[in-house]
């Protein structure tokens, strides 16, 4: 095991806090205007919104080297397109020129996946691990800068590109640079604001309106029920009685999906597919099933959306979802780095100094422990490094007590600003549901006392007042609306 291992587990170490004292210093009754230049929030607008999304991308794609891809990524690439005649070593391949962008300075650059449902065969490619987009798998691309993939679509004659339509075609693809939709959450491909977390939202828009289409296509939203048996049996997981989905982009599996199409508002049918060997539960890979579905209400995605905000289709609807809840996560962290201290209350500096360094401590010691119980030893500056990024530990423990102080005290600062008050009811009611959201998280069972001594109840109560100026700040921004199924 080598020593870039101490990385990876830093990655793991849960941050621990040990019980403190209050600091007797209490920003909710002073005035924060003599502790803190603030930044004038009038100027945060919906364009500062989509201008602080579109820079987080940016930098996350200065760090992603691989990825794998989802509806929403942005990627750089060259391509190479050909047509495809014949099979095996006889087979032929002859470039698309229009369609090939593999020369030095001659990349195509913003591709958006998920954009246009045409390219559904193209953007499957890229997403799954397959070498011809007909294939059955729930195994991702992986796909690493730098390195080319290729993979076969067969296009049907309908096909609107007519240098495509009717043709067997190979894409080989070589990926430059990644715009994911935000950074990767763990190692089973979550990632914030992905598909999957605006999911309810995107789901509920539709269901405030009627179905508005009458057979299945590619790119229409759809709400289906589905009991999947095997061998006759029910399989957990497999069954769903309002369950919404946009054909073609790969909620569920390829071949569940295309049996949709052509299908009516009320068709009942049945489904046979072989689950993927790739499937994330061993016990029925590669199972032969068979589902039951009905066709619930179908959607022209586009049109629904078109007709009813201000987008111009569902691609920019997620889009705007993704920068509402990036900003009402993130904008508070904007607002703090754009302020600045006039002074620091030096018992509340004193109480985050501490907390930080038992905080570090308290790591160090798991990752040393860890490392020398599996035989390995590293030097204390050793694992600061890999930790912290420094061996100058006051300087940095000074830094982050002072960033962490500055970021509290700029929330009040905001909530008084804003004329808002943050009572004890609401104090009791934020650490609630913060206790059952760890609970569920983590599978711990965690008291609400527990939580207060783990992480120091002013401390808490200073974060989830940043919260409240969160929601506040982003509900006096003038978005486009997205109606919501109440």
């Amino acid at each position: 095991m080598g020593k870039t291992r101490i990385t990876a587990l830093v990655l793991s170490v849960i941050m621990v806090i040990t019980l403190l004292a209050g600091c007797s210093f209490n920003p909710g009754e002073e005035d924060m205007s003599e502790y803190v230049n603030l930044y004038d929030i009038s100027k945060i607008d919906y364009k500062l919104a989509e201008q602080l999304y579109s820079e987080y991308r940016k930098k996350n794609s200065l760090t992603t080297k691989s990825i794998k891809l989802s509806i929403g990524d942005i990627v750089d690439y060259y391509i190479t397109t050909e047509i495809v005649e014949g099979t095996g070593e006889s087979a032929t391949y002859t470039r698309v020129e229009d369609m090939c962008y593999d020369t030095d300075g001659n990349s195509f650059k913003g591709y958006k996946i998920g954009e246009s449902k045409d390219n559904y065969l193209f953007d499957y490619g890229l997403r799954w691990k397959v070498d011809d987009t007909s294939k059955e798998t729930q195994e991702h691309r992986n796909a690493p800068l730098g390195t080319a993939f290729s993979f076969v679509s067969s296009y049907e004659d309908s096909y609107p590109n007519a240098s495509l339509a009717g043709k067997n075609v190979r894409y080989t693809v070589l990926l430059t640079r990644v715009y994911p939709t935000g950074e990767k959450m763990s190692d089973i491909d979550t990632y914030d604001y992905a598909d999957s977390s605006i999911y309810t939202n995107v789901e509920s828009f539709f269901r405030c309106y009627e179905s508005n289409k009458e057979t299945v296509e590619i790119g229409d939203w759809v709400i289906i029920s589905f009991k999947g048996t095997i061998s006759g049996t029910e399989f957990e997981g497999g069954s769903d009685d309002n369950y919404g989905l946009q054909v073609g982009n790969g909620y569920l599996f390829n071949r569940f999906e295309t049996s949709l199409l052509g299908h009516k508002a009320g068709d009942k049918f049945d489904v046979s597919l072989t689950i993927p060997y790739s499937y994330s539960d061993e016990r029925i890979a590669g199972k032969d099933a068979v589902f039951s579905v009905e066709i619930k209400a179908i959607y022209d995605a586009d049109k629904t959306v078109r007709e009813n905000t201000d987008y111009a289709n569902l691609y920019e609807l997620k889009e705007g979802l993704r920068i509402s809840n990036y900003v009402k996560y993130e904008i508070m962290t904007y607002v703090s780095d754009n302020s600045s201290i006039i002074k620091y209350p030096e018992k509340m500096l004193t109480l985050y100094n501490k907390i930080c360094r038992e905080t570090i401590e308290t790591n160090i010691a798991y990752v040393e422990n860890y490392y020398k119980a599996n035989g390995m030893a590293y030097s204390r500056n050793e694992v600061l490094v890999a930790m912290y990024g420094t061996t100058d530990l006051e300087s940095y423990i000074d830094e982050q007590s002072k960033k962490e102080v500055l970021r509290i005290l700029t929330g009040y600062a905001v909530l008084q600003k804003l004329g808002l008050k943050y009572t004890d009811e609401d104090y009791k009611r934020d650490l609630t549901n913060q206790t059952t959201a760890m609970n569920f998280t983590n599978g711990t069972e965690y008291t609400e006392q527990e939580v207060e001594k783990t992480y120091n109840k002013d401390r808490l109560r200073g974060y989830f007042v940043i919260d409240v100026c969160s929601s506040a700040i982003w509900s006096r921004i003038d978005a486009p609306d997205i109606p919501q199924k109440q």
